[in-house]
């Protein structure tokens, strides 16, 4: 057990709920019909996380839960059947302190309690049970769910299930976010059937689809790069398509602008850069983060009854320089709004003579 990951995967877990009580209050002031989006991926999310808080455990913590059948081909959905923050909180406390006791015992009961036992009865059924959550969705939103399955496929090298599910996203014509990622998994199975120059080509495409038009930059720069594809190419000497790769991230990531130039003066110096250690705001890869800036894509995308039509292609040098335009445009109304602010915060703040206690009032 890698009480290091564990402790990350927990901390995870648990700030996935507290997102959650945040996007419910913010739908509420956006007088959004329900609740039901930001469950269903706090669901989906949380059945991920659980896997991995389990696989982190290892086989010395295996507690095989059985379900009954209705449970296991209905998962629940309304809100009050998801365990609430503090609850969470609590038990992921619980959780830590048991595994440092050795109490299997009181593991299996923080475990249920944090609702890791019902999200992920076994780690076999993970993808079975999110396939069931993403089947529910209705609508373009579903493409979201189909995207992100097909990265967790991905990622633990199931690539004929990270086939399928980029097959089910591709049907709903995706662009900008969804279908930068459906290049770089392709690229992935690609590359894992060593097709090399069909997986450059791939991270290409990638590439070129984040910078299609400014709101397909935008919406990819709010999740962090995938680099997965790049790191396998430069492992296997593909050292010029990957620098062209991180050329044209440089433009979309502009956050990570300084890390990504290191990146590409190391590999032309014939070093390799640790792409792990990517510095992104908010840990971009946390279930939480991803609760957050995905349930904003999937709300948006529900609002399609049918694929946008395209847009009017733009160079990448246009893209990049009609975000600094926005951006340029945007930075004098968020200072006047944050001025605006300080001056409302002074003036509340702000105690005059006759408000002082008598001990504190001006001695002359």
């Amino acid at each position: 057990m890698n009480e290091l990951d564990l402790h990350e995967e927990v901390s995870g877990f648990k700030q996935l709920f507290m997102t959650l009580e945040k996007l419910l209050e913010y739908r509420i002031k956006l007088r959004m019909a329900d609740d039901q989006m930001a469950v269903d991926l706090c669901q989906f999310y949380g059945t991920w996380s659980a896997c991995r808080i389990r696989r982190c455990l290892g086989p010395g913590f295996d507690f095989p839960i059985e379900l009954d059948r209705e449970e296991n081909e209905n998962p629940p959905s309304p809100r009050g059947l998801l365990p609430g923050y503090e609850i969470v909180q609590k038990a992921a406390r619980d959780l830590l302190l048991a595994i440092t006791a050795e109490d299997k015992h009181a593991v299996f009961e923080a475990l249920k309690q944090m609702g890791v036992l019902s999200f992920c009865p076994t780690p076999e059924e993970v993808f079975s049970k999110m396939e069931l959550l993403t089947s529910r969705v209705s609508g373009m939103a579903q493409q979201v769910f189909w995207v992100e399955l097909s990265l967790f496929a991905a990622s633990v090298l199931d690539y004929q299930r990270a086939a399928q599910y980029v097959e089910q996203a591709r049907a709903f014509q995706p662009s900008s976010r969804e279908l930068y990622n459906i290049c770089v998994v392709e690229g992935l199975i690609a590359l894992n059937d060593e097709r090399i120059d069909e997986a450059i080509q791939c991270l290409d495409r990638s590439a070129e689809v984040c910078q299609t038009d400014v709101d397909s930059s935008i919406q990819c720069s709010l999740l962090a790069p995938n680099l997965d594809l790049a790191e396998r190419l430069l492992e296997l000497g593909e050292r010029i398509a990957v620098l062209r790769y991180l050329t044209e991230c440089h433009n979309v990531w502009q956050r990570c602008r300084r890390q990504i130039e290191e990146w590409i003066h190391l590999i032309e110096s014939g070093e390799k850069p640790d792409f792990q250690t990517l510095e992104m705001p908010e840990n971009a890869n946390q279930p939480s983060y991803r609760l957050n800036v995905q349930w904003m894509r999937a709300c948006s995308l529900e609002m399609q009854l049918s694929p946008v039509k395209p847009k009017t292609p733009m160079s990448p040098a246009q893209v990049l320089a009609e975000r600094e335009r926005r951006k340029a445009e945007y930075q004098p109304r968020m200072s006047a709004h944050i001025k605006k602010k300080l001056e409302y915060l002074e003036k509340d703040m702000a105690i005059s003579p006759d408000q002082l206690p008598p001990n504190q009032a001006d001695p002359s």
